[in-house]
């Protein structure tokens, strides 16, 4: 009589493997994308703050200068 003997099969194929790779690599690619849109919609709200905000920063800075350089320093006393 012939013995039967059970091959256990042990791993991934490589076309398993391919296939996972493939998926990660298109994973990957839609969170790069994904990314680079945050980033640019970020740094153009970043640019309407800057160009709505610090000019008005810039204005107060300036006018408390004027009424620091205008205005008699108290003397300190000793």
């Amino acid at each position: 009589m012939k013995k039967i003997t059970k091959i256990s099969k042990k791993g991934f194929t490589l076309v398993e493997m391919m296939l996972v790779v493939a998926i990660i690599v298109v994973l990957a690619g839609v969170a790069f994308v994904s990314i680079g849109t945050v980033l640019r919609d970020s740094k153009n709200k970043q640019n309407q703050y800057k160009s709505s905000h610090i000019p008005a920063v810039d204005s107060k800075a300036g006018s408390v200068r004027q009424i620091m350089n205008t205005t008699p320093s108290a003397k300190m006393p000793k």
